[in-house]
């Protein structure tokens, strides 16, 4: 019985997923139609390494995972400040930058991917504790030292 169920529940998922796949195509297309744009053909893909870096320079993605996970542990861990969240998102944007650049001369891999979204992601987090002028759950902060639950 629960075998048919989940059968049932994965074929509906995905005959959602095709609709609203043709829902947005639909939709996207309508809107060239409607600019008087026409849809040509998408430019091959290039599988050249032609001006690209070597994986010799793979040392530097690995460096900066190993960066991305020190900021987030030292300076956006449980105990943070101001001071720390600013110096995060300093060395965060450096980090960004880097990235940016790196990822314009190397070919495309899962590990600078991966590096691009830490760094994402690294970059919501400490938004976030830094509009958080309160201690809240595990994390607390040192420039605010009411707990969330304290204040009522």
């Amino acid at each position: 019985m629960m075998k048919r169920f989940l059968a049932w529940s994965l074929s509906l998922t995905m005959l959602i997923g095709l609709s609203g796949t043709a829902w947005a195509a639909g939709d996207i297309s309508g809107v060239f139609y409607d600019t008087g744009e026409t849809i040509t053909e998408a430019p091959t893909w290039s599988l050249d390494d032609q001006g690209t870096l070597t994986n010799e320079e793979k040392v530097l993605i690995t460096q900066s995972v190993k960066e991305v996970g020190e900021i987030m542990s030292n300076y956006v861990g449980i105990v943070r400040s101001d001071l720390r969240l600013k110096r995060a998102w300093t060395r965060l944007d450096l980090l960004y930058e880097e990235t940016e650049e790196l990822y314009k001369h190397v070919k495309a891999t899962r590990d600078i991917c991966e590096l691009r979204n830490m760094i994402n992601v690294g970059y919501l987090i400490t938004r976030q504790a830094i509009e958080r002028k309160e201690c809240r759950g595990l994390h607390y902060t040192t420039d605010y030292p009411l707990h969330a639950y304290d204040k009522k």
